[in-house]
């Protein structure tokens, strides 16, 4: 038996040059698209089937939104998708070359030593310490920030709904309204190569948990 088959297609906007964003219809054929314009999904959709497309990767320092993305009981082709990339302000998070090991000088030392470092990425950035202690540099106090979102803060080193990438500009992890993210979910590592282990404080659940290695 057979029966009719349509394709899913759209157009892409705003993709920034040397850039390039993947896509998928319904958790699979994964389209990789480097240039604006129009695209078309390889595998068709069953007359009378469903369809949703999702985003896999973000272009460097863009969001995109997908819109008409989602139907269902479909009988023709679908040619109104549409993906919209836009520019974000995006901030510099960087690995010193060093290492450094005890006390630091607090956490206003700790950031001292980070605006001092000869290989930050940009000479007119301020840069705060990754380091956390209570009362004085702190993200949430309760368990991810659930109880008072942002208002939680305290002189905290992350933005609330920013792009956060490495000087390669690869993005790390966008933050949110609170200015963490879910562990676990980061989009490239911290450092472009090799492993790092950082000291930081703070705990799984973003609240400050301890000033030595031991914790």
């Amino acid at each position: 038996m057979c029966g009719n088959s349509y394709t899913v297609s759209g157009t892409l906007t705003g993709l920034a040059a040397s850039r390039s964003i993947a896509i998928s219809n319904n958790d699979g054929d994964v389209t990789a698209i480097d240039a604006d314009g129009e695209f078309t999904f390889e595998i068709e959709v069953a007359h009378g089937g469903d369809y949703s497309v999702t985003i896999n990767a973000y272009p460097i320092v863009q969001d995109c939104t997908v819109s008409n993305g989602d139907g269902d009981s479909i009988s023709a082709n679908v040619t109104d998708v549409s993906i919209e990339c836009d520019e974000v302000e995006d901030y510099v998070v960087f690995v010193t070359d060093a290492a450094y090991i005890g006390n630091l000088g607090g956490i206003s030392g700790a950031d001292d030593k980070c605006n001092a470092h000869a290989n930050k990425p940009n000479n007119s950035g301020d840069y705060k310490a990754m380091l956390v202690l209570n009362d004085v540099r702190e993200a949430c106090q309760t368990a991810n920030c659930t109880d008072g979102g942002i208002d939680e803060n305290i002189d905290w080193v992350l933005k609330p709904n920013t792009n956060y990438v490495r000087p390669d500009l690869a993005r790390i992890m966008t933050t949110n309204d609170a200015g963490i993210f879910p562990f676990g979910t980061l989009e490239n590592p911290w450092v472009i190569n090799g492993t790092v282990w950082v000291f930081t404080g703070v705990h799984v659940a973003w609240i400050t948990a301890a000033t030595n290695c031991n914790g």
